[in-house]
């Protein structure tokens, strides 16, 4: 090797070796020499323990890939590298030859590059396995959330048909349903808590206990006397006064005589569609939500009707008709579920619950769903 040549290579801050072609190693600059402990005086003789091992490994190595990246464009390879001194660098070496027919090979040091790539990669890997374990828990919260939502073909005792469609827009949802019976009168109640996933799903846990307590324990049998104890409760509960929550529900919440299918219907935020002789009706709701805004007055009104054979009764959260799709990527609207709904009327109650669900997926296509969506239905 020329004078000149070998005196700038001595001087590069990378690793050159120079192998012969049949596997010997020709010549290793200085920098090669200080990490692996090479004497530069022959390429025969090592002066240190394990460097002919660790010069016939880069050797090999070096054969090795030329010989599998030379129909390739690219001939880099990164490896590690054990110094004399102890410490593993990661090495990245170009392989070429020379008209000799000599591989050289030239590594680049890249050892803090890799060192990043590899605690990156650690990183991915535990948030990856977090990422796991919380989507286990909320697997797990779903089942239970779901083992709470009552059977609604209970409600087929009374009513000639039920429907109930239940698309929580996560894993968990902020959408409850919830029956009951107390002496002769069946309640039937839908929630939508603020929130979506488990802030919404610990709320609906919560308005399914408290309407337990309120009907069951404490016989609080008047809608309107029920919304009152809940909003009175639910803001015990979170305390709001203290720590300035905005948490609450709406509730539709019907009551039905058995006996003489005469209903009550009080609802907080959240109206109620019925369906009588090919006309849909809006059973309008108080504008108060439950369990905030305590410093204002809230006023709960019962309405009050008789049932008739033939009647259907909606009561649905606000997912569907603020879901966004169709072609113009607008929100689904009231006005068009009214109309959806009075176009099933000849339309058995089970096949309503598959046919919304169709339209709802039709209307959204490829759009993320919007909300979690509820809708409960019962004809007489």
């Amino acid at each position: 090797m020329e004078p000149l040549t070998g005196f700038i290579l001595n001087e590069l801050k990378n690793l050159v070796v120079v192998v012969n072609p049949q596997g010997k190693i020709k010549y290793v600059n200085k920098y090669t020499h200080d990490l692996l402990g090479i004497s530069t005086s022959t390429t025969n003789l090592f002066e240190y323990r394990h460097s002919i091992e660790k010069a016939k490994t880069i050797t090999t190595e070096i054969v090795e890939e030329y010989q599998i990246n030379k129909t390739k464009s690219a001939s880099g390879f990164e490896k590690p590298l054990l110094t004399y001194s102890g410490h593993t660098l990661w090495i990245m070496w170009n392989v070429t030859q020379d008209q000799d027919g000599n591989m050289i090979g030239i590594g680049y040091d890249i050892t803090e590059k890799k060192t990043a790539e590899l605690q990156l990669k650690e990183k991915a890997l535990m948030l990856e396995e977090r990422q796991n374990d919380v989507i286990s828990s909320i697997q797990y919260a779903q089942r239970i959330q779901e083992a709470l939502l009552p059977d609604l073909e209970k409600l087929k005792k009374y009513f000639s048909g039920v429907m109930g469609l239940y698309k929580p827009r996560d894993f968990v949802s902020g959408d409850f349903y919830w029956i009951t019976k107390k002496e002769n009168y069946l309640f039937i109640a839908v929630g939508d808590c603020t929130g979506h996933g488990v802030p919404g799903a610990m709320m609906s846990v919560m308005g399914n206990s408290l309407l337990n307590n309120v009907i069951k324990k404490h016989g609080v049998l008047t809608c309107d006397e029920i919304l009152r104890e809940l909003d009175r409760e639910l803001h015990l509960c979170l305390n709001h006064k203290s720590y300035g929550t905005r948490d609450g529900m709406d509730l539709s919440l019907l009551r039905i005589d058995v006996n003489t299918m005469y209903a009550q219907y009080c609802g907080a935020m959240r109206g109620a569609l019925l369906l009588r002789n090919q006309e849909i009706h809006e059973i309008k709701a108080s504008k108060y939500p439950l369990g905030f805004y305590d410093d204002v007055p809230k006023y709960f009104e019962n309405i009050n009707w008789q049932m008739q054979k033939g009647d259907k009764f909606y009561m649905f959260t606000d997912g569907y008709c603020h879901q966004f799709g169709g072609d113009n990527n607008k929100k689904f609207n009231k006005k068009n579920f009214k109309e959806l709904l009075l176009s099933l009327n000849d339309m058995p109650m089970s096949d309503q619950e598959h046919y919304l669900d169709y339209v709802f997926q039709n209307w959204k296509q490829k759009n993320p769903q919007t909300d979690d969506v509820t809708v409960v239905g019962i004809s007489i």
